[in-house]
Order: structure tokens, then C-alpha cells, then sequence
């Protein structure tokens, strides 16, 4: 089988600096079948500033599809965080430049920054994942996305005694309601290989919140390794692929 990676980072993001050139000899060396840059655009945080020079990366894209030619097809994406939060800003964004292909994701939970900087306790955990569901909700329902991006994302930073005593099962509710919203529209969700990496041990979302999307009328989702440098681009597609396959959920392309 010929993977498709559909979430990856380039030096355009503010979190990376792996050209698009290293990437796409890397894809063709592994006979992946089509790539996607989804380089960061961030609503509300320190990161907000840094929006990426995206005329200059289409330059880029252009020379490596004529390099590469039909070995393989190269996507011009965006990750969007948070647009929920300043939705002026999401349509700017949106009138400035053309995307093959949206993924938009809560990489901060209100106004405690990034969860990997967060402490989470037994007193503050279920008010944390109240507001993150609270605003991934919102996300769905509003903003303009082809799929959401790696709906466990926050669970990757807590601690593991506090994951055994309040695991993710405990939160089926507040999936379900989301996967509602999404399925409702239409949309769809990732299925984002980079959890393997982490703690986790896991794809994001893992096998049985991907079963709670299909209960909720989902078809499709899309496989991302989430993929900031050379060597972790591609890092664990044949997983995400086997998960969505394990349960007879449809690979989307654009």
C-alpha cells in the first residue's frame, strides 16, 4: 500500500526547521503516494505573530511537484489553532491564500498556554478538559476546517497516574457531542500518528474514540504523522492506516 501523510511541518512553521525538500526526497524514497504541508497558523497565543510566508512557500512547492513530477503529489495545507477564537482573523487568512486542504486544532486550553507547560493535579484536571471540550466544540461547530487535528492532543501531557485514575473513557460524553457537531457538517477527524511518540504509546485519536466517531455517522478520516523534521515525518502512517482499516473507516483524499 502507498500512504498518504496528510499533516506535516516545514521551516515555515514557527515549531520547525526541516525544508520542504528534505521532506519530499524522503517521501519518494519511501514511495509515499501524496504529502501535504499544513504549516502553523495560531489564533490568541505567543505564536500568533508568526504567520507563515505562504507565497513564498507555494515558490517552493511548485519546484519540488515539477522536480518530482507524478513520483508524487504535493499539497499546499494549513493547521490552524484555535480559530475559533478570532474568527476575522480565520477569514483573513482564508481571503489571503488558497488551501488544498484545513486541519484545525485547540493547542491552548483558555488562558493556561500549552499544556505541555501545564501542571495538571487532581484538582484542576476535569475543569481543564470541561474548557478544552467546551472549545473544541465550538471549534466544530463554527470554523472552517476539513478535519479536526488530534482531538486527544492535551491527554498526551498528563501524567500517567493521573491518566490510569481519570482515563479518556471517562470523557465519551464530551466525544460524542463533538463527533455530533463534525459529522453534522459533513467534516471529519485525523487519525494523528505523532501520539505513538509520546507517552501515549498511541495514535491520536486511538482505536476506541475512533469507534465512538463511527457510532456518530463518521465515514472518513484522514492519516497524519504530524511530522516536524525529516525523521519524524511518515513515523507511524502503517498504524493509522490499520487502525482506520481495524474499523471500516474510508482513508479521505482531497
Amino acid at each position: 500500500m502507498r500512504y498518504r501523510d496528510y499533516h506535516l511541518h516545514s521551516e515555515f512553521s514557527f515549531d520547525s526547521t526541516e525544508k520542504i525538500e528534505n521532506i519530499c526526497e524522503k517521501a519518494v524514497r519511501e514511495g509515499i503516494e501524496e504529502i501535504v504541508f499544513t504549516d502553523h497558523v495560531e489564533f490568541c497565543t505567543e505564536d500568533a505573530k508568526d504567520v507563515p510566508d505562504f507565497d513564498r512557500r507555494e515558490e517552493i512547492l511548485a519546484q519540488c511537484r515539477k522536480r518530482y513530477g507524478n513520483r508524487l503529489s504535493i499539497r499546499s495545507g494549513v493547521e490552524m489553532g484555535q480559530p475559533q477564537r478570532d474568527p476575522e482573523k480565520e477569514k483573513r487568512i482564508f481571503d489571503a491564500y488558497h488551501f488544498d486542504f484545513v486541519i484545525e486544532s485547540i493547542h491552548i486550553v483558555g488562558d493556561t498556554g500549552r499544556p505541555s507547560r501545564f501542571e495538571f493535579t487532581e484538582e484542576n484536571y476535569h475543569a481543564y478538559f470541561a474548557q478544552y471540550f467546551k472549545e473544541l466544540r465550538e471549534l466544530a461547530e463554527k470554523c472552517r476546517f476539513d478535519v479536526v487535528g488530534h482531538v486527544t492532543f492535551p491527554f498526551r501531557y498528563v501524567p500517567q497516574d493521573l491518566l490510569r485514575k481519570y482515563p479518556i473513557e471517562d470523557f465519551k460524553d464530551e466525544f460524542i457531542s463533538v463527533f455530533k457537531a463534525i459529522v453534522e457538517r459533513g467534516k471529519k477527524i485525523e487519525i494523528n500518528t505523532s501520539g505513538l511518540r509520546t507517552a501515549l504509546k498511541a495514535p491520536m485519536p486511538d482505536q476506541k474514540i475512533v469507534r465512538w466517531y463511527k457510532e456518530c455517522g463518521g465515514e472518513y478520516v484522514t492519516i497524519g504523522s504530524d511530522g516536524h523534521s525529516v525523521r519524524s515525518a511518515f513515523s507511524g502512517l502503517d498504524i493509522g492506516y490499520k487502525l482506520a482499516e481495524s474499523e471500516d473507516i474510508m482513508i479521505w483524499s482531497i
